[in-house]
């Protein structure tokens, strides 16, 4: 069995002055696919979801290509429209 794991996560502060942009999503290591996705958040709930993923027999995760949190963190303000186009 495969499955393929994305990740994304962004939180709204909906009264912020700025919007959250593409440039926001990029940075050293995001987006990230592959090892490097599967591996990102190892304690978190990407993290919790491969090790139990890899405990069964025949099952392959491969991640898929994934920007992780915003270099703006929790407090970010909307996606602007080209961004979530992407």
């Amino acid at each position: 069995m495969r499955i393929a794991a994305i990740y994304f996560v962004h939180e709204t502060v909906t009264f912020l002055p700025y919007d959250t942009t593409l440039e926001d999503f990029i940075y050293e290591g995001s987006p990230a696919r592959g090892e490097a996705l599967l591996s990102s958040d190892p304690q978190g709930a990407m993290g919790g979801f491969v090790k139990v993923a890899r405990e069964h027999a025949n099952v392959e995760v491969i991640g898929i290509e994934s920007p992780l949190m915003p270099k703006t963190g929790s407090a970010s303000g909307w996606i602007d429209k080209t961004t979530y186009d992407h």
